[in-house]
């Protein structure tokens, strides 16, 4: 008997599930930018605030780009979809000029503003167009392979927890709701004193001409809910900009090399984001930056040719298209200036601004620290191009010298 109970034992030992053999061999470590949250001040929600963000949640996931779960490749699917018929309708009716437009009824001064109007806008829109179709594909190509990079910042899922400054929230929030009432606003006008509806021989020409018309509406719509995801992503880099300095502020008995791996910590971050992001930001800022400039020069030829309306409906689709290019160049800035922020509040301080046992105690490492922040050049950097205000200037007084160009 005491033999079976020996083995019997045994072999419930021997079938018991080994604990180190079920723990997975890699275990997932969680990204860099959750260390900066520890200290973190928790500020009561405000309603306006939730509201804005409630809307931008129900904008960013309409088109796809909330998430990575499964259900943000319907909209993406069917917005790819959406940029296909742009592209198709841009060779169709403005690149081969298949549609043909009826000028029998008008007289040859009407026949001319109108070709000189039909022929601007053509090319305008091609280039715009062009702009908007590779703005959504590109970034949601870089929002799929940022999946892989851990340390990114991406996600308006996360962005906007991570996110803590209601002043720009609510100020993006109204900039939003103003530019897209803008845009719709341009849009409108361009249905109701668009010459080629009238004139244009054909309903299948006329059919897909209206569609198109909608479909640059949608394009851009979507274009501006890109750029704002790219705002929150910079808005939650400046929370851990700011993260990062509080926890070394409350840096207690510790060495030079603990300050250096914060900042080093919230490179990583600032870095692997802009990485993230740098294809489609460049290819955003050449498109629309060298689109705008063009379909100002080209529209600006015939200006006293075109009906009042129809200048109201170009100066407001200009300005929307504006904010569109400049948006990503200030937001880009702000990264940069939120990092050598780190830098310069640290310049600023005396031994008596520090704790004992604190390594900032010891001015001689604040001169180290000094150096090595602006040797490691933190900020939003493409290559070897840090993204600063310098460079956000240059896009504002680039887009306005169109603007100028236009108006006056």
């Amino acid at each position: 008997m005491e033999k079976r109970d020996l083995v019997g034992r045994e072999e419930i030992i021997n079938n018991e599930p080994n604990d180190r053999e079920m723990k997975p061999l890699l275990v997932p470590t969680q990204p860099i930018y959750v260390k900066f949250r520890q200290g973190r001040e928790t500020l009561a929600p405000v309603k306006s605030g939730e509201f804005a963000l409630n809307v931008f949640k129900v904008c960013f996931s309409s088109v796809g780009l909330w998430n990575h779960q499964a259900w943000n490749f319907i909209p993406r699917v069917l917005l790819a979809t959406v940029c296909l018929y742009q592209v198709s309708y841009s060779l169709y009716f403005d690149v081969l000029d298949k549609c043909r437009l009826n000028y029998k009824n008008e007289t040859e001064k009407e026949k001319i503003a109108m070709e000189h109007s039909t022929y601007t806008e053509h090319i305008a829109e091609a280039l715009l167009n062009l702009a908007s179709v590779s703005s959504f594909l590109v970034f949601t190509g870089c929002f799929m392979v940022a999946k892989r990079k851990r340390s990114a910042c991406v996600l308006p899922s996360l962005s906007t927890i991570e996110n803590n400054d209601r002043k720009i929230t609510l100020t993006l929030f109204a900039f939003f709701i103003f530019t897209t009432l803008l845009l719709a606003s341009a849009i409108g006008l361009l249905y109701n004193t668009s010459i080629e509806i009238k004139l244009v021989e054909g309903s299948f020409c006329r059919h897909i001409l209206v569609a198109a018309i909608a479909v640059q509406f949608l394009l851009h719509w979507v274009a501006l809910n890109i750029c704002h995801i790219f705002a929150f992503s910079s808005l939650a880099l400046g929370t851990f900009a700011k993260d990062a300095l509080r926890l070394i502020q409350n840096l207690q008995n510790g060495t030079l090399d603990d300050v250096i791996r914060i900042h080093e910590d919230l490179c990583s971050v600032v870095f692997s984001t802009a990485s993230a992001y740098s294809v489609w930001f460049v290819l955003h800022w050449f498109t629309y930056g060298a689109g705008i400039p063009v379909a100002i020069i080209f529209v600006s030829r015939g200006l006293e040719l075109i009906p009042v309306l129809d200048r109201l409906h170009v100066s407001l689709y200009l300005v929307c298209l504006f904010y569109l290019f400049l948006l990503p160049s200030v937001c880009a800035a702000r990264i940069t200036n939120h990092c050598l922020g780190i830098c310069e509040e640290i310049n600023h301080t005396t031994s008596d601004d520090w704790n004992e046992g604190h390594p900032f105690k010891d001015r001689h490492n604040i001169a180290l620290f000094v150096s090595y922040a602006k040797e490691r050049r933190c900020g939003f950097k493409i290559g070897k191009i840090t993204f600063n205000a310098s460079l956000a200037w240059v896009s504002f007084f680039f887009g306005l010298t169109a603007l100028l160009f236009h108006f006056f």
